[in-house]
């Protein structure tokens, strides 16, 4: 077992590598080279609105905790209206969306099981490449979704869930 990986960690508020996503915006909390890949875990901030067009991860499921503001998911053929406290579960291979439903923004902790491969897939969007876009043009290298297994659904539009 890697020894970084038995140390602990603190992260301090605002703090962590951060990524301007447009209408949302991320700090990495838990990184996921600290702990060998197991999972990462970000913070995110939605503005109202905000959010990402249907996609698909291979790879990772991923998990969200809802700190503020509400947001609305298409997981599949669900539709799930989430605000403070609440958990939602994407699993791997299912298609899934999301966005911001309150006018004053969200505020979401977002884990990726495993993390190593989205952590790589999330740094290479932040490293100079345009970020994704709501209205279904993703803007990013497509080359990037296909190295890292996730399948974005460029032609598809941002759905309005509810």
């Amino acid at each position: 077992m890697n020894p970084v990986a038995q140390s602990p960690l603190f992260v301090r508020a605002g703090a962590g590598h951060f990524a301007d996503l447009g209408d949302h915006r991320a700090h990495i909390k838990v990184s996921a080279d600290h702990i060998e890949g197991v999972f990462m875990l970000i913070e995110t901030d939605a503005d109202f609105n905000g959010g990402v067009p249907p996609h698909i991860h291979r790879i990772e499921d991923e998990t969200f905790f809802m700190l503020s503001g509400r947001i609305e998911f298409g997981i599949g053929d669900q539709v799930i209206e989430a605000g403070p406290g609440d958990t939602v579960f994407a699993p791997r291979n299912i298609e899934h969306t999301w966005h911001c439903t309150s006018p004053e923004g969200a505020k979401m902790l977002i884990w990726f099981t495993p993390g190593d491969n989205f952590q790589a897939f999330g740094l290479a969007m932040a490293a100079g490449r345009r970020p994704a876009r709501r209205d279904g043009g993703s803007g990013v290298d497509g080359r990037i979704h296909g190295t890292h297994g996730e399948t974005r659904h460029r032609n598809a539009p941002a759905r309005q869930i509810g």
